[in-house]
């Protein structure tokens, strides 16, 4: 593929459109790179023979940037695929979008289970927000705050429905391991394989990872 901008490729297997709907040709020859490419960002929505959808939402942005995919990367990918010139407003909500990710961070200092802002406007705007402030404790800082290891999840889940994303550095503890095993034959006499979809999503999810809100 190449990287060239240009205002048709019709050779190209996507349509990039204003609300940030993307439409993958499934015949294309260009299809597989396109799909793994675009699903490192990109949230698939339907999936009939011809034509996949795909919507860039806030959280498929947020879970690229978890991964550490950057911005620049993620249009350049949008442009190398598409048939025609990315909207400039599809390029704006992106920087826009992902402009909020790591203003919010959750680390551990001192055996302490820490939240912390980017800067003073940000700490300032999201403590005084009443949806927030119930999860968030002490103030040790002008942007760190103590932080309740059972508010962790429920915080973490709020922010994103105001719009900052958490980007937690904290990690976890391990947990019990589960032992399990899978039946090499099914019900019917048949050997045990996965659905194609499945596969599909399968290889999709260990090319981009995801996080969930």
């Amino acid at each position: 593929m190449t990287d060239t901008i240009r205002e048709n490729r019709p050779e190209n297997p996507c349509i990039v459109q204003k609300d940030c709907t993307l439409l993958l040709e499934v015949e294309n020859p260009f299809y597989a790179d396109a799909r793994n490419s675009l699903s490192r960002f990109a949230e698939l929505v339907k999936s009939p023979d011809k034509i996949h959808t795909y919507r860039i939402t806030p959280l498929s942005i947020w879970n690229a940037c978890s991964t550490g995919i950057l911005i620049d990367e993620i249009i350049h990918t949008l442009s190398a695929f598409s048939k025609f010139r990315v909207p400039p407003e599809v390029i704006n909500s992106i920087r826009e979008i992902a402009s909020r990710f790591g203003k919010v961070k959750i680390m551990e200092k001192e055996k302490h289970l820490v939240l912390s802002f980017s800067d003073s406007y940000t700490a300032i705007k999201l403590t005084r927000n009443p949806a927030l402030s119930a999860y968030i404790g002490k103030q040790i800082s002008d942007v760190d705050f103590l932080l309740d290891r059972e508010s962790r999840g429920k915080l973490k889940q709020v922010c994103i429905k105001e719009g900052y994303p958490v980007h937690d550095l904290a990690g976890y503890g391990a947990g019990e391991s589960l032992c399990f095993s899978l039946n090499k034959r099914i019900k019917k006499g048949g050997f045990f394989s996965l659905r194609n979809y499945q596969g599909d999503a399968a290889s999709a999810f260990y090319m981009g990872g995801t996080v969930h809100g």
